[in-house]
């Protein structure tokens, strides 16, 4: 959704983290490897061990991303309010940091999303599940059709005991897993420069976590060794093997600051759409973004958007339905029918673009045009 809003430029992904802390729901490393992938910026937002406030810690990181990144926009994948809160943590929290919260997801239908993430090919595996609605084996599993059509049945199935022997009974399923009933992973998608290769053995059970009650069983991701790093090296070990090794990231951390930022240095290959008659010039002079004084002595209007990205079709959708609004702004506004203009597809004009000429992450880029 951040990325189909003109409003918005996504800069780089972030993770809020305790202080040596392990995810294995959310592996680290996975988090790297979607970053680079991506062709963005991962940054951590650490918080400090048993911090006084622990809302504070969140304040003050949210506050050093504005100050130290330019972040002003903070995205969210929040579905509902959880447990006891009156108000969506990270709204609060950025609130008082002087940053504004995008939920694109907000109270979102949840089985019309499972379907969309279908429809636009996304690539999503589950990485963590817990009883009374799951057992071990949906851990790796693929999210299909099959899968959603599986997760919409136990939604519908009457309350389960919460636990073994327990008398309470548990909440209904959360379709989209809000209450923590499952966590999933993305591997490979529209935006993605590359699938993320990861290699599984059989899940691995965490007992006595934060949260878990007596006689609840959670599953997450088994690694080589039973651990995450090792699954990580595994993981890249696999790649390489096969010729597609994962993009080497260098990791810069600044302790006074609790944040650390990774880069990843990479050359992709991307898509740009634009009309025929611009097409022809960008194939003979190649492409670039002009600089915002160059824009303006050609009469660019401010915020015209290059489309570009690793999906040709998403290139193209976006561009042509920036196209068909103009049109029919041209014809409300002369009474004329369409322009006309015709659409091509200019894969080969944009092979190559490296980070100092845009990462080619998708999207919109900022001002210039074609």
């Amino acid at each position: 959704a951040a990325w189909r809003d003109a409003s918005l430029r996504v800069a780089a992904l972030v993770v809020f983290r305790p202080e040596g802390a392990v995810f294995r729901a959310h592996p680290l490393c996975l988090m790297e490897a979607q970053a680079a992938s991506l062709g963005l910026p991962l940054l951590h937002v650490v918080i400090p061990r048993d911090p006084p406030s622990y809302k504070e810690a969140y304040v003050r990181g949210i506050r050093r991303l504005r100050e130290q990144h330019g972040v002003r926009v903070l995205a969210t994948g929040d579905m509902d309010l959880v447990g006891t809160m009156a108000r969506n943590w990270i709204e609060e929290c950025a609130e008082a940091a002087g940053v504004r919260a995008f939920l694109p997801l907000w109270q979102a239908e949840r089985a019309s999303l499972l379907r969309r993430l279908l429809a636009e090919r996304f690539l999503v595996f589950f990485s963590c599940v817990k009883s009374p609605w799951f057992e071990a084996g949906w851990v790796g599993r693929q999210l299909d059709a099959a899968a959603v059509y599986e997760l919409e049945t136990l939604a519908a199935q009457p309350r389960a005991p919460a636990a073994a022997g327990s008398g309470e009974q548990a909440k209904p399923l959360d379709l989209g897993g809000e209450r923590g009933e499952y966590h999933t992973m993305c591997l490979d998608g529209p935006l993605y420069g590359r699938r993320v290769a990861v290699t599984l053995t059989q899940p691995f059970e965490l007992q006595s976590q934060p949260g878990q009650r007596e006689g609840e069983r959670w599953w997450t991701l088994g690694f080589a060794e039973g651990s995450v790093e090792a699954g990580c090296a595994a993981a890249a070990d696999a790649a390489a093997a096969t010729g597609d090794a994962p993009v080497s990231t260098t990791t810069d951390a600044d302790a006074d600051t609790g944040l650390e930022a990774s880069a990843a240095v990479q050359t992709l290959r991307v898509y740009h759409a634009t009309t025929a008659e611009k097409a022809e010039s960008i194939l003979q002079g190649g492409f670039r973004f002009p600089s915002v004084e160059e824009s303006v002595a050609r009469g660019l209007k401010a915020g015209a958007a290059v489309y570009f990205g690793y999906c040709r079709q998403y290139c193209l959708d976006e561009a042509c339905n920036t196209l068909e609004a103009e049109a029919e702004e041209a014809s409300a506004d002369s009474g004329d029918g369409e322009d006309g203009q015709e659409w091509q597809e200019g894969g080969s004009a944009a092979d190559g673009i490296s980070g100092d000429g845009g990462d080619g992450s998708g999207g919109s880029g900022g001002s210039g045009g074609g």
